[in-house]
């Protein structure tokens, strides 16, 4: 799982400049952000796949996972992928908050502010309304953070998406998860701040990513000798990470409540939710605890589909049995 994470860091972090051409930049101007605060120069990248139809209602946007990159997704698509690019035309977004979209690294106002998971969906809805000129989506498919993206589309956005499909995420933390992401979140900030060194709270993390994203049952198999040499190269994966982006991911993931504008209620966030609904959850998931999902899963009448695999939050990235049912869910009438 932590290369799952990992893998694209580096690509993650280059300057817009340095983008290939593949990826496009929208400059969507003052962005506003729930905890306060502006971003002047707010910027989204993206990546399209697939043709978009004369009606313009063919579209499903994606929203990157934590420490995800755009390009993570394309093994996830084509004609016997989760999702069919010769039916859909595809719009993945680096999520707001994570390079190179505005995040730390780039955006001077982010390094002294947050960006919530509402701050996301809200950059994403105005690259889709404004700048792609998209009457509505026929879809927002989304796993771990961007499965929390997912949920929050559907309640503040539910007359401009149609469909949701949320893997791995959770309309709100679960007790188990939050002590899991504050401990990460701790880290990285500490990290970042200087407050320890770099390479100790790498190696703190990488420690938290093996409780955390894992399973006692799945990690056990590997040979006890061989820890240290696994943990070594955990730590080497986490090597070009963005700690000051690890932390805001980390405070927004905590913080997030797909209830917090219906008094903290499920029930009242559900009643305005009309898109149908696909929630994924992982068995032995660590960092994302599958209670929540499914409860409000229950409340807005999705399917659902409970993924019985030791490998915890690791067994929701493209998984076989996972990518036949989106795909057969998504697949048009």
């Amino acid at each position: 799982m932590m290369n799952v994470l990992s893998k694209c860091i580096a690509i993650a972090c280059l300057p817009l400049a340095s983008l290939g051409a593949q990826a496009q930049i929208a400059s969507l101007g003052r962005c506003s952000l729930e905890a306060g605060g502006v971003i002047e120069d707010c910027r989204l990248v993206y990546r399209t796949f697939g043709t978009l139809s004369a009606d313009r209602r063919n579209a499903i946007l994606i929203p990157t996972w934590f420490g995800g990159h755009i390009d993570d997704w394309i093994t996830f698509f084509g004609p016997t992928g989760m999702i069919d690019t010769t039916a859909y035309y595809v719009v993945v977004v680096q999520s707001l908050g994570s390079a190179p979209s505005s995040a730390p690294s780039n955006s001077p106002a982010l390094r002294e502010r947050d960006v919530s998971v509402g701050d996301m969906v809200e950059a994403a809805y105005r690259l889709a309304h404004e700048h792609l000129q998209l009457p509505e989506l026929s879809a927002v498919v989304g796993i771990s953070l961007g499965g929390f993206q997912a949920f929050e589309w559907g309640v503040a956005h539910p007359g401009y998406v149609r469909r949701v499909v949320a893997i791995g995420g959770t309309p709100r933390q679960a007790f188990y998860a939050r002590a899991i992401w504050e401990l990460i979140g701790g880290a990285a900030r500490d990290g970042a701040t200087g407050r320890i060194a770099r390479d100790s709270a790498l190696a703190t993390i990488a420690r938290l990513m093996v409780l955390g994203l894992s399973s006692p049952a799945s990690v056990n198999r590997r040979n006890p000798s061989s820890y240290g040499a696994y943990l070594a190269g955990q730590i080497r994966d986490l090597h070009d990470v963005d700690l000051a982006e690890w932390a805001m991911l980390s405070r927004a993931s905590l913080r997030y409540d797909v209830a917090r504008r219906f008094g903290g209620n499920l029930q009242n966030a559900a009643g305005v939710w009309t898109a149908r609904s696909m929630v994924i959850v992982a068995e032995a998931d660590h960092v994302v605890d599958a209670p929540p999902a499914l409860e409000f899963a229950r409340l807005i009448n999705a399917e659902t589909l409970t993924l019985p695999s030791i490998g915890g939050h690791s067994a929701l990235f493209g998984g076989s049995a996972e990518k036949a049912a989106v795909r057969r869910w998504l697949t048009p009438q």
